[in-house]
């Protein structure tokens, strides 16, 4: 019979033995970090080969036990190249390894699956995670990520099967799949498929060691993965048609779930050859002069595991059959006989406080520091956080960047819209980031619409229905009938959203939140068609009006301006400019050089984009009046609704803008005065004054401020 012997049995052979010996050099790491203790040790063995120019033969005297088997493949990346040899042996458990990972993608992908038309379609969040696996990615990049920039660009939250069948892999993946009985081989398939493109070389990954024999590459490892899942989905295979079982595809999905979680994949090394890299029970009667061993947590060493059975714990004591106080005695066996030997131990422990790990170094730690006496020393690894203040950034104006914003002067490719130049106005270094360079934000497959897409089709429903009555006389019986035409009105809100929002030709019933936010914008329509009908009748002149102007620097030189229109009407002889607004906002200003004030935290930005329309219209204006508005969505059900734009004289006191002409000098002057500077040489793209603009700044990690 086996005996396991107590630890007070042990600890009087470790006093004798000690008393023999000199006692091991003995360190324990906290380490707040998984992956952090791999990375230590390397540190540590780097350490060792300095120290002793460690050979093959030295490294065979040197193990790294691993109670937390998840920690195998960091381990392996973080063995320094010095160390030739590496042998492995233990298990891995399966549910770790990319390989399962895929297999989970997969099941989420098949069980979410829709049929739009009949024919299949499958949701962006089940189909990203596969494409960007790396299995999948590795095997054709440029296909893959073709697939993915497509699925952002366009908006594509439902993606058909004839987009996505653009490999022999990706085919067979994205087949639908409903019958639990042709499951099986569906998993087969793609097991057998990523099989070859691992063997073909397809599926590039590193070798971990180049001239190591046990694991030449990686690809080995990965191989065995492939082969382990294939062994069990083909035994479950098996075991349903012997037993001819029916199922949902649920129950299948969870059985296979279950089945997978509790196997391990055994590695059998060379036990002769390099540094030794083991579970805690293969270290049985060997002896080692350098020890590392990681997850030395309370709960992970010892192990803390219920007993898989259905004998209570004092039935089974009372019967002599194991408990948890033998499985703990065998944990303290194997701890105290490894380092028995030892001449240097080296203890690695999380020290994260994380659900049910409470980051406490293990009890055995204790014991030798309190029961045997042992000098342990204590370190913490602390990562180095540097909390100085970030540097503050600017451009200047080299001849790059000055080469960059000629393309704005007068025969270039660019222009500047009235929203540059309140960037500018925001955030000058935000200005040469967005508009100088044209760096944008990577799209990604948005599912509700944003502040910026609720806008846009709004401006297209509106675009839309005054479309036939551009250069027209528009009567109040007119816009009552459309606003009365729900049908018609639905059908407008429904194309702006296939246009805008889903990116595509065809046309269908809005569903879901989309309708929700669809009936909003109708609403708001109807409401626009009301307020329209009080100013009946009037003459609409055009929407969506592309303006192209040039304007005079001091300098003489000329600036090329560009600009979108929502809306020009002639209301009571004045021509009426008018922005569609769907946030908040003001239509008060205080001054025409206030709108041009960087300082300003409340600078009035929709008034200084209107009246830039205002100034660039006037040359299609033949003399008239022109009368500058904006229509503030936010306040349209308010009684006190007002397109007009107002000059605040004192507290108690506003002026309406009722014509441009009296501020065009004004509002040339200030916009002169901003353009000399973003053309100058001596200004340099600075940090905004204020920090109001870095609230919702995409580059704020760039800049820091």
């Amino acid at each position: 019979e086996l005996k396991v012997e107590s630890i007070n049995s042990d600890a009087k052979q470790l006093s004798t033995f000690n008393s023999q010996l000199s006692t091991p050099k003995i360190e324990v790491i906290g380490i707040p970090s998984g992956i952090g203790q791999a990375k230590q040790v390397h540190s540590i063995l780097s350490e060792l080969c300095k120290e002793d120019e460690m050979s093959a033969e030295e490294a065979l005297r040197t193990a790294v036990i691993l109670p937390d088997e998840h920690l195998l493949i960091p381990v392996l990346n973080a063995i320094p190249e010095q160390i030739r040899r590496i042998n492995v042996t233990m298990g891995y458990p399966l549910a770790g390894t990319p390989v399962a990972s895929l297999m989970e993608y997969i099941l989420a992908l098949q069980k979410n699956i829709r049929y739009v038309d009949r024919r299949p379609v499958f949701y962006f969040r089940d189909v990203l995670p596969i494409l960007n696996h790396r299995y999948i990615s590795a095997t054709s990049p440029e296909v893959v990520s073709s697939l993915v920039k497509d699925i952002s660009e366009n908006n594509k939250i439902y993606i058909s099967y004839d987009d996505l069948d653009k490999t022999p892999l990706l085919s067979i993946l994205f087949t639908p799949v409903t019958a639990v009985e042709t499951f099986s081989d569906y998993l087969i398939n793609v097991l057998q498929e990523l099989n070859k493109a691992v063997e073909s070389g397809e599926l590039k990954v590193e070798n971990v060691n180049s001239d190591a024999k046990p694991l030449s590459t990686i690809n080995d490892i990965e191989q065995e993965f492939i082969f382990h899942y294939f062994t069990t989905v083909n035994r479950m295979k098996e075991v349903m048609r012997e037993a001819n079982v029916e199922m949902k595809i649920d129950t299948y999905f969870r059985l296979l779930k279950r089945v997978t979680d509790t196997i391990t994949i055994p590695f059998h090394g060379e036990p002769l050859s390099g540094l030794q890299i083991m579970g805690v029970l293969e270290t049985r009667a060997l002896d080692f002069d350098r020890l590392i061993i990681l997850s030395m947590n309370e709960g992970i060493f010892p192990l803390k595991k219920a007993a898989n059975s259905f004998i209570p714990y004092n039935l089974r004591r009372g019967f002599g059959l194991p408990t948890y106080e033998h499985q703990d005695s065998v944990w303290a066996y194997h701890f105290y006989r490894l380092i028995y030997r030892a001449s240097h131990v080296s203890l690695l422990y999380d020290t994260r406080s994380n659900g049910l790990q409470t980051g406490e170094v293990s009890r055995f730690v204790h014991q030798l520091h309190y029961h045997y006496e042992e000098p342990i020393q204590n370190k913490v690894v602390v990562y180095n956080v540097s909390s100085s203040k970030t540097p503050a950034l600017q451009v200047a104006k080299t001849d790059e960047v000055m080469n960059r914003l000629a393309a704005f002067r007068k025969g270039g490719a660019r222009a500047i819209s009235a929203s540059a130049v309140n960037t500018y106005l925001d955030c000058p270094l935000k200005f040469y980031f967005s508009v100088v360079e044209g760096i944008r934000e990577e799209e990604e497959v948005s599912e509700t619409i944003e502040s910026n897409v609720f806008g846009s089709i709004l401006h297209k429903v509106m675009e839309e229905l005054y479309q036939p009555f551009c250069g027209k006389m528009v009567t109040a019986d007119l816009l009552k009938a459309i606003r009365k035409d729900t049908p018609m009105l639905t059908g407008a809100v429904a194309r702006a959203f296939a246009e805008i929002f889903f990116k595509t030709d065809i046309v269908r019933p809005l569903t879901g939140q989309n309708f929700l936010i669809g009936e909003m914008i109708r609403k708001y329509v109807e409401k626009v068609l009301e307020r329209d009908g009080k100013l009946t009748p009037f003459r609409y002149i055009e929407s969506e009006k592309k303006m192209n102007r040039l304007f005079p620097l001091a300098d003489k030189s000329e600036i090329q301006l560009k600009g979108f229109i929502d809306r020009v009407d002639e209301v009571r002889d004045a021509v009426r400019i008018i922005d569609y607004k769907s946030g908040s906002g003001t239509a008060q200003f205080t001054s025409v050089e206030a709108l041009f004030d960087k300082e300003d935290t409340d600078r009035s930005k929709a008034v200084m984009q209107v009246f830039m329309y205002a100034w660039m219209y006037e040359g299609a204006s033949f003399g008239k009046t022109i009368q500058p508005g904006i229509y503030y969505m936010r306040t349209l059900f308010s009684s006190s609704f007002d397109p007009g734009i107002y000059r605040r004289i004192d507290r108690f006191k506003t002026e309406q803008v009722l014509d441009f002409a009296n501020y065009h000098t004004d509002f040339e002057n200030g916009l002169r005065n901003c353009l000399d500077e973003i053309f100058g040489t001596e200004t340099p793209f600075v940090q905004t004054p204020n920090g109001k603009a870095c609230a919702y700044c995409p580059f704020k990690d760039i800049c820091g401020k």
